[in-house]
């Protein structure tokens, strides 16, 4: 048999559509311990935990951080939050929640592009506090400025 007749007779190869394995980095939400003395609010409740939890987000929450608000640690973590020990820990979250504004200590701690969602207080922020925000091109959004659909300021407990 000639080349040319064993090249016709070989079964060409088939294409076949192959799933391709995406991997789906999970976004975390940081809340870390409030430090301001006399500040009792936390800006999430296990219940807000369950629903993005159960939405498939990670909830890193630092140990007692609920404490003031009579939430404790179990409470979270029964709805699905991850308890951490190590405040820095807190601080590798993609999404950090606060009440109280970001200390210079806290924005030292952020990395670069975080998402944080505090109370900002323009007027007290301290023009070295906004240049480090601005040099870690963090995204600042002040609970200050949300409203509901009625156009009420957001509060907390």
């Amino acid at each position: 048999m000639s080349e040319k007749a064993q090249l016709e007779n070989t079964p060409a190869p088939l294409e076949e559509l192959q799933e391709i394995s995406r991997k789906h980095k999970q976004i975390s939400i940081g809340i870390p311990k409030e430090l301001v003395e006399d500040e009792s609010r936390i800006p999430i409740t296990p219940e807000a935990v369950e629903l993005l939890t159960s939405s498939g987000l990670r909830v890193n929450i630092e140990s007692g951080a609920g404490d003031a608000a009579d939430y404790k640690n179990l409470d979270y973590s029964e709805s699905g939050a991850n308890i951490v020990e190590n405040r820095s820990e807190v601080f590798e979250s993609d999404i950090i929640l606060k009440v109280a504004p970001f200390t210079l200590a806290e924005i030292e701690m952020l990395k670069k592009q975080q998402l944080i969602i505090s109370s900002f207080q323009m007027p007290k922020q301290s023009e070295e506090a906004l240049r480090r925000l601005m040099q870690k091109k963090v995204t600042a959004i002040a609970f200050e400025f949300l409203k509901d659909d009625v156009g009420i300021i957001l509060s907390f407990k």
